[in-house]
């Protein structure tokens, strides 16, 4: 005979009486009356004990026992347990020991006086209308009933273990180390889970998004400075971008300026492409000079920099001192690739105001007064005198 515990725990029992009988019929006690000192819900009482840990308890949860269940939702009663004195848990112990009363009152001699599918949803509807119950999705409900049912609890411990699993591997990719507990580990779950077929999976994107903002925390007044401690990984990876960004861009800043952009990105906190505009902004600042229609261009494309804007000019000194354009770094000529006003337009450090970027015939005419020209021209000559001279010794001329 099923008691009350089964009936809220399997929406689909005693939907199909016997045959003469009526839904009612399959939850009456027996016709005798109960022992001295016994209710008659006594009588449905589960001929299992409570699960270790628990007491035996009353299977409708009895509110002097801390084993107390709410029929078939004997997690909610554990999980209530574990809120003792808060406001929270006594919400939750006062709503289970009403439905118990509500229960007990309902039965007499002839048996209970409803039926299972509508008490089922009478007892629905109220517990959405609980204010503690509001919040509580179905991945929280999921994963207590793994933690507080009356299983032993292994399913639970999988799902920490291999959410950790996840965690671990995923933290490793980036480079860095965790010091996650099983409590982050549950928030993680509450925060990425989904539950399909009453299962919890994780979302992915929205598990590594939980993690990068768990493992890589805001920088704060008075905290550590310095750079994120990231081996070879992700977050590593994602540093060399931005870095070599500011670098076709002509930009430098402190390393911990760009840990704390990567940061800010693997946090969700600032795009990727708010990042670059960052940088440019860096970009404004150190040569605020620049074309404003060229860094319009610039900010529209991530794939143009200035680096790109001034490939001829950098074509043109590679031909200059006949060099490979793979040995011209224009960050050690970038000063002199600019043009300046004549010196009557004088800037406060005294300096001439810059007009912008010379043009490929003045970087040539500069090139040519270099030291790598002239070492390419005394080169170009001894190797001339060499030929004439071999030439002559072997009485070609």
């Amino acid at each position: 005979m099923p008691h009350f515990m089964d009936i809220l725990g399997d929406p689909n029992a005693g939907h199909n009486p016997p045959p003469g009988q009526r839904p009612g019929d399959q939850l009456r006690p027996p016709s005798d009356p109960p022992p001295p000192g016994q209710r008659p819900s006594d009588q449905l009482r589960p001929p299992d004990p409570a699960p270790p840990g628990f007491g035996s308890g009353d299977p409708f949860g009895d509110p002097e026992e801390t084993s107390g269940s709410i029929f078939g939702w004997s997690w909610l009663g554990r999980w209530a347990d574990t809120l003792p004195g808060t406001p929270e848990g006594i919400a939750v112990r006062g709503f289970i020991n009403k439905w118990v009363k509500k229960f007990e009152d309902s039965l007499d001699s002839e048996g209970p006086t409803f039926f299972q599918d509508a008490f089922l949803n009478e007892f629905q509807n109220d517990l959405k209308n609980q204010t503690w119950w509001a919040d509580k999705t179905s991945v929280w409900q999921a994963l207590n009933k793994l933690q507080y049912g009356t299983g032993p609890g292994a399913d639970y411990r999988r799902l920490i273990n291999n959410t950790r699993k996840y965690i671990d591997t995923y933290t490793m990719q980036m480079g860095v180390e965790h010091s996650l507990t099983d409590a982050d580990i549950t928030e993680m779950i509450l925060d990425a889970g989904r539950v399909s077929g009453g299962v919890i999976t994780l979302d992915t994107e929205a598990s590594d998004a939980w993690i990068d903002r768990a493992v890589i925390g805001k920088r704060t007044t008075g905290g550590a400075e310095g750079a994120i401690a990231a081996g070879a990984g992700t977050l590593q990876d994602l540093y060399n971008t931005y870095k070599g960004y500011a670098d076709n861009n002509f930009t430098t800043f402190e390393s911990e300026q760009l840990w704390d952009l990567v940061g800010r990105v693997k946090r969700d906190e600032l795009s990727e492409a708010a990042a670059r505009d960052q940088i440019l902004d860096w970009t404004d600042v150190q040569h605020g000079w620049l074309d404003p229609k060229l860094m319009e261009k610039i900010r529209a494309n991530p794939n143009v920099s200035l680096s790109s804007h001034l490939s001829p000019l950098k074509t043109t000194l590679a031909n200059t001192w006949e060099l490979d354009t793979s040995e011209i770094d224009l960050k050690d000529h970038f000063d002199s690739l600019v043009k300046r006003r004549p010196s009557d337009y004088k800037l406060l450090d005294g300096e001439s105001e810059i007009s912008g970027f010379k043009n490929s015939l003045e970087v040539k005419q500069w090139a040519r007064k270099q030291d790598q020209f002239k070492e390419t021209s005394d080169y170009r000559s001894g190797m001339s005198n060499l030929s004439s001279s071999i030439l002559q010794l072997f009485g070609a001329r």
